[in-house]
C-alpha cells in the first residue's frame, strides 16, 4: 500500500491548463479597461475543464483503490499460502490431501496478478485519454475565443460601414438638393 502511494506521488503531473486558459488574450489586453468585453469563453472552458478534471480524478482514485485492493488480496493470498505450506510441512506424509488445493491457490494468485496488471493498464489508458482530452479542450477553447473575437470585430466593422454608408447617403442627398437647379420649364423662364 505504501508502494502504491509512493508510485502515485512520483507520477508526472499534468500541465495546469487552467493557468493557460486564465491568461489574458491579446485582444482583451490591448483595449482600454472600460471598453474590454468580458472574456467569458475562457471561464466556461475552465469550468468544463474543472468538471472533466474532477471526473478523471475520481476515476483515477477509483482505479487506485482497486489497485490497492488487488495488492492487499495478493499479499493475503501469499500469507495464506505460506501458512498452508507451514501447516503442510508439519503433517505426516500420509496426511497431505492439500496438494490439489495448493495448485488451485497458485492459479488464483496468478489470476489476481493478471487483474492487477489489467487495472494498471486501464489506469495508464485513462491517464492518456485524460491528457489528450485536456489538450484538445484547451486547443478548442483557444480556437473558439479566436472565432468569437473575429466575429465581434466583423460585427463592429459592419456597424461602422453601415453608419458610414448612411452618412454618405445623407451627405450626397443634401449636396444634390443644394446644388440642383430647377429646370427652366419648371421655373417659368427661358434657358440661358
Amino acid at each position: 500500500m505504501r508502494e502504491v502511494a509512493l508510485a502515485q506521488a512520483q507520477k508526472p503531473k499534468l500541465p495546469n491548463a487552467r493557468r493557460w486558459l486564465q491568461r489574458p488574450f491579446p485582444r482583451c489586453a490591448k483595449r482600454k479597461p472600460a471598453q474590454a468585453p468580458p472574456c467569458t469563453g475562457s471561464t466556461i472552458a475552465s469550468q468544463d475543464l474543472d468538471r472533466e478534471e474532477t471526473r478523471a480524478k475520481d476515476r483515477i482514485a477509483e482505479l487506485d483503490l482497486r489497485l490497492v485492493q488487488f495488492a492487499a488480496d495478493g499479499e493475503r493470498e501469499q500469507r495464506l499460502a505460506a501458512d498452508a505450506q507451514a501447516a503442510l510441512a508439519g503433517l505426516p506424509p500420509k496426511r497431505r490431501p492439500f496438494a490439489p488445493r495448493r495448485a488451485k491457490s497458485a492459479g488464483r494468485r496468478s489470476g489476481i496478478d493478471a487483474k492487477v496488471a489489467q487495472a494498471d493498464g486501464e489506469l495508464g489508458a485513462a491517464e492518456k485519454i485524460f491528457s489528450d482530452l485536456t489538450t484538445a479542450l484547451a486547443d478548442l477553447s483557444a480556437q473558439r475565443n479566436r472565432f468569437e473575437n473575429a466575429a465581434r470585430e466583423h460585427q463592429e466593422r459592419i456597424a461602422k460601414l453601415t453608419a458610414r454608408s448612411a452618412r454618405s447617403s445623407a451627405n450626397w442627398r443634401h449636396w444634390h438638393s443644394a446644388t440642383a437647379r430647377p429646370s427652366p420649364a419648371v421655373a417659368g423662364g427661358r434657358p440661358r
